[in-house]
């Protein structure tokens, strides 16, 4: 800066000793070193100019006082100037500025201009202006013909709030984009950036990831992200991460070959070997495409899910066509919308009845006494069906008992004639409207409404209190493996609130000691992740494979099976119990099998082998000799042994 500040001066003292033209106007030409081009310099504006011939192949040119030169159609605005005619090159001073032509303004203290390459050197407080950020540093060097600057020693870019900063950075002025590199730092309100290297366009606002990238977002979820590739729109708030990128949301974790997000929606998508991890819930999904909504809080997951709840030693693992999780409280508060929506619709349909029967009421009583007739013919507004209505109240005068009798008969007797439905409801007994049916009304926010109607809260739509709870839904093929229990239905429901997994739809468990359990619905009740108990109703059968073709059975309306450190411990079937059972001696042969049946049967298991079996209320059975069973006929109604469809391994279902 000091030697500037002495050329600047020995400039100024060159003119006030030689003398100098006063607001001339003219041009300098500059010529290439063959001598094979010519580029010409107009002097627009200036207010002193001095001409000196040093020799003959050298002269120099110094103009000062808002001097104005264009070339081409770039303009060069500075305090003053000198050009050799020998090296080609005009050098600025003071308040440099250069135009060229568009939105591109530069600013500088000083500046070199090499004018048959029309390369630009600035130093000392530059700055670059396209009208949409502005980029500041201590030296640029810019291309007029590609129209690239280049920063090797540090700079930043402010747009629209966002800061961003490096070691070095080219910058194209077409595109409006900025290559940094070196030390990258964005600091934006939305979200931290740091990376070695990035591209950024002023324009778009759009960042475009090539080198390891961690971002901090600075709303409530603290959200970091970790790639290596991708971008982020900062306009439309939309980002697309490439090369096995890590999202981490809290206790979440989500990684995928590549995963885009929108913020203005809440959805993020991941693609290829996706993996979901929640240590809060130790959960862990792994899936070929996830979606999850942060504003709903939900999650989907397809092509192979795979779903591991995490424990100690015997974690649980689950697979499906389709997973899907959501908070309860939210599933909740669906559930208190769906119930306040047909209270509501309840209570219009009351109030239709009550209208209804109270306006027919009035027309056959009226009609009865203006005719004084024994039945009157009463036709439905929406039906041509007949109503016939008897009321013996005017019956001829008789004695007392005949009297009471008309009073007793008149309190409304009614018969249809080949109505309908409809046409009943519209024509209840004579003696008034049905009574008000009592029933909760909920406002918005899921309370019950005040009123004579509404009754005391109804504690399965209570709204929960831990919004971290949530549940899991599993539709299609639904298959899960622990070491202690192996399951498959067509589809899951799992709820954190009671650990409860309840499979629907052909479902079949199978535990150790080779027992296997059926039944239209299943319920399995977990307690940290371990199968606590099982709870199969309607057309229940559990078999225990005891032999090549040899298997005990037990079959009711309901069977609840007990665990105990991961082991069948004991087993109730109840309703039209039934039960086939191989009996064994002391020495563990088998002499025989008991077939039986009764309203409660228990079967007993030791050391994963059932140990014996309890008959409980009209127990009725026969027992068959060993040597006289025919084994094939040993079969319980709904017998199927579908050792095929259990799952062998954790390995097995991460294929």
């Amino acid at each position: 800066m000091k030697s500037r500040n002495l050329a600047y001066a020995a400039c100024l003292l060159f003119f006030l000793v030689t003398g100098a033209r006063a607001l001339a106007q003219g041009s300098m030409e500059f010529r290439s070193s063959g001598n094979d081009s010519v580029k010409t310099v107009f002097i627009l504006h200036d207010t002193v100019y001095r001409f000196v011939q040093k020799d003959s192949v050298t002269d120099m040119v110094f103009i000062l006082g808002n001097v104005i030169l264009r070339e081409d159609k770039t303009l060069i605005y500075c305090d003053s100037m000198v050009r050799s005619s020998r090296d080609n090159f005009i050098e600025a001073f003071g308040h440099v500025r250069i135009f060229d032509g568009d939105s591109t303004n530069i600013y500088s203290d000083y500046m070199k201009y090499q004018a048959i390459s029309k390369t630009v050197l600035f130093q000392k407080n530059v700055r670059l202006t396209d009208g949409k950020g502005v980029l500041t540093t201590q030296e640029l060097q810019y291309d007029l013909n590609s129209k690239i600057g280049v920063y090797t020693h540090g700079g930043k870019v402010v747009n629209n709030g966002s800061v961003l900063t490096s070691d070095e950075a080219t910058y194209f002025e077409d595109s409006k984009d900025v290559l940094f590199r070196k030390n990258v730092v964005l600091r934006d309100p939305q979200y931290d950036l740091s990376s070695d290297s990035l591209r950024y366009n002023t324009q778009t606002q759009i960042s475009t990831f090539i080198t390891e990238t961690f971002i901090q977002f600075k709303d409530s979820t603290q959200r970091t992200v970790r790639t290596r590739e991708g971008y982020y729109d900062l306009r439309h708030k939309k980002a697309q991460f490439g090369r096995r990128p890590v999202i981490t949301d809290g206790s979440q974790r989500i990684t995928g070959d590549s995963v885009s997000i929108d913020d203005s929606t809440g959805i993020s998508v991941a693609k290829g070997n996706a993996d979901y991890v929640d240590t809060a819930q130790g959960v862990r999904i792994r899936a070929g495409y996830m979606i999850n909504n942060q504003k709903k809080t939900t999650f989907l997951a397809v092509d192979k899910p795979l779903m591991i709840l995490k424990q100690d030693k015997d974690s649980i693992y689950i697979t499906a066509d389709t997973l899907f999780s959501g908070r309860l409280v939210d599933a909740e508060a669906v559930a208190r919308a769906v119930a306040r929506q047909d209270s509501l619709h309840r209570r219009y349909i009351d109030s239709i009845d009550r209208r209804a029967a109270d306006s027919l009421h009035r027309a056959v009583a009226d009609s009865l006494h203006r005719r004084g007739l024994d039945t009157v013919q009463v036709v439905a507004s929406d039906s041509a069906h007949r109503i016939i209505v008897k009321d013996e109240s005017h019956a001829p005068r008789g004695d007392s008992a005949t009297q009471a009798a008309g009073r007793d008969s008149a309190r409304a007797v009614t018969k249809v004639i080949g109505g309908k439905d409809s046409a009943r409801a519209l024509v209840p007994p004579l003696r008034g409207a049905p009574a008000r049916r009592r029933t909760n009304i909920y406002n918005d926010d899921g309370r019950i409404a005040s009123g004579r109607a509404a009754a005391a809260p109804d504690t399965a739509l209570e709204r929960p209190t831990d919004s971290t709870m949530r549940y899991i839904k599993g539709y299609h093929h639904v298959r899960i493996f622990s070491d202690s229990l192996q399951a498959v239905a067509d589809s899951l429901y799992y709820s954190g609130k009671d650990s409860v997994f309840r499979l629907y739809k052909d479902p079949v468990a199978w535990g150790s000691g080779d027992y296997q359990i059926t039944g239209d619905t299943m319920f399995v009740f977990t307690k940290n992740k371990k199968a606590d108990r099982l709870y199969v109703f309607e057309n229940a059968l559990a078999i225990n494979k005891v032999g090549p073709n040899f298997y005990n059975q037990i079959k009711g309306n309901t069977i609840n099976g007990y665990f105990k450190d991961g082991q069948m411990d004991f087993m109730r079937a109840k309703g039209n119990a039934e039960s086939i059972y191989y009996v064994r001696d002391d020495n563990k042969a088998y002499t025989g099998v008991n077939k039986a049946h009764a309203d409660i049967i228990d079967m007993i298991f030791k050391e994963k082998e059932l140990d014996r079996v309890v008959f409980r209320s009209d127990a009725e059975g026969t027992m068959i000799p060993f040597k006289k069973v025919n084994f094939d006929e040993m079969r319980l109604r709904g017998f199927r042994w579908q050792d095929e469809r259990r799952p062998k391994s954790k390995e097995e279902l991460m294929r």
